[in-house]
């Protein structure tokens, strides 16, 4: 009679199936992840770069031809310290580059990506430091007092120091800083942050049968 009532309880059980799906985050290898944001900080560094050299280039352009046309020797003078503070801005950006980053490790036992990102945060941390902030300003300033020095006009002045000063704080604004943030973290546990699911898949598990046993009945569960 227990056998009969094994057979039919199993039987019973095993026509019987539960079917639920889990989301399994499925993440890349650490260096597989580091990899991919290392090339999504050099892409980001280099629309920086050729961004914001492409907009002191035409800045120099414009005020230097202003320069030359006008008649005004106030604004001559403004727009020829305009135009060698953006010319100078321009090297500055493509001589002190973010791009490119260096294509093999130096540094035994880091490798090559991670010296990339080391390399590339520690190129923005010196641009966003507060030495970078200060040389806009100081820019600014030291050409306002040319400005205002000469036959330009204490407006002008002004204006100068202004205008350059936020144009340094937007330049340093829009910098990739997110490699930053990553490369600390990765030099304090060895990976970059968690969070960032990359696929989703579905796991099946059905129930398979069950078994009376002499204090209960034992489920089975196919995976």
């Amino acid at each position: 009679m227990a056998r009969r009532a094994d057979l039919l309880i199993s039987c019973l059980m095993s026509s019987f199936f539960v079917s639920f799906c889990l989301a399994a985050t499925l993440e890349d290898t650490p260096e597989q992840w580091l990899s991919e944001r290392v090339e999504e900080y050099q892409q980001q560094s280099q629309w920086w770069q050729y961004g914001w050299s492409g907009i002191h280039g035409v800045s120099a352009i414009a005020q230097g031809y202003e320069a030359n046309r006008t008649h005004s020797k106030s604004s001559e003078r403004a727009n020829t310290v305009g135009a060698v503070s953006a010319a100078l801005g321009a090297g500055d950006v493509l001589f002190r580059s973010l791009y490119p980053l260096p294509e093999k490790s130096q540094i035994p036992g880091l490798s090559d990506n991670a010296f990339r990102l080391k390399v590339l945060a520690e190129r923005i941390e010196a641009r966003s430091s507060l030495a970078g902030h200060l040389e806009g300003w100081l820019t600014g300033f030291v050409g306002g007092l040319i400005i205002a020095a000469g036959h330009g006009k204490e407006s002008d002045a002004w204006e100068f120091f202004a205008v350059t000063g936020l144009v340094v704080e937007a330049q340093i604004w829009s910098l990739p800083r997110g490699a930053v943030k990553d490369w600390k973290s990765y030099q304090r546990s060895g990976q970059l942050p968690r969070g960032h699911v990359k696929d989703e898949r579905i796991a099946s598990v059905k129930l398979a049968g069950a078994r009376a046993i002499r204090h209960g009945v034992e489920f089975l569960w196919w995976f």
